[in-house]
């Protein structure tokens, strides 16, 4: 079995700002799914990118998740709530073999 490419970081505000700004000049979203709380799972409801940001840097949800395609290849991008900003998980979608 072969493992996603992942990568881990930590965002300050204008970082994930940047971030957003570029999902939405460069990148096709599949879809935004948001975290309201540490043990409440997504309702499954989509939400605007734009609205997605806004939630996230107000604190309103715990955390985001981003399905999209940037350069032909699928991403998805984790960003959670954390004490020093915003924690990013990124993972790009192994093709099928």
């Amino acid at each position: 079995m072969i493992l996603p490419e992942l990568t881990v970081g930590a965002l300050d505000a204008p970082t994930l700002a940047a971030l957003f700004d570029d999902l939405n000049a460069h990148a096709t979203v599949l879809d935004v799914i948001t975290k309201g709380g540490p043990v409440q799972h997504s309702a499954g409801t989509q939400v605007p990118l734009r609205e997605a940001q806004a939630l996230l840097a107000e604190g309103r949800v715990r955390g985001v998740q981003v399905r999209y395609v940037w350069q032909g290849d699928e991403w998805r991008d984790t960003l959670l709530a954390a004490a020093d900003g915003v924690r990013l998980v990124r993972m790009k979608r192994q093709n099928e073999p």
